[in-house]
């Protein structure tokens, strides 16, 4: 039985999503990046993307491709939720020990301090690969869209 170029694509993209959301993980372990309830978010967008895609690499259909499309746009959007609140940590931080810093200092600082700007990426990352494995997946019966 041949493998289509399309199934195996898919199955490498879930696979990459899966491997993403993984490492996403570890990552925010090892940084300890458990301190309160914002910092506990990233694992919850994880999770629900680990079971979304392995809900469609077990059982595609249109409700799973569904999952793993709203899982995506989940990820992406507290992507963007940690990205605002990374550089507005760096900020306020850069504000305690200089309170007298300029706006476009205090800017620069929100952008490049310890609190990386870019990490938070890492999750919408694993969300789009995921999404793109159940675009116009022919298991999704989607009414033709």
């Amino acid at each position: 039985m041949t493998v289509s170029v399309e199934r195996q694509l898919r199955r490498f993209l879930l696979a990459t999503a899966a491997v993403t959301y993984l490492a996403a993980a570890v990552e925010l372990l090892l940084v300890e990046h458990y301190e309160d309830v914002w910092q506990l978010a990233p694992f919850g967008l994880i999770a629900v993307g680990l079971a979304a895609v392995a809900w469609v690499a077990r059982a595609p259909g249109s409700q799973s491709v569904r999952a793993l499309w709203v899982a995506g746009g989940l990820a992406v959007a507290g992507s963007v939720l940690g990205v605002v609140l990374h550089v507005k940590g760096n900020a306020a931080f850069a504000l305690e020990i200089e309170p007298d810093l300029g706006l476009a200092a205090a800017t620069w600082e929100g952008l490049s301090g310890g609190n990386p700007l870019l990490a938070p990426g890492m999750v919408a990352l694993a969300g789009v690969l995921g999404a793109a494995a159940g675009w116009r997946h022919p298991a999704a019966d989607l009414g033709g869209r």
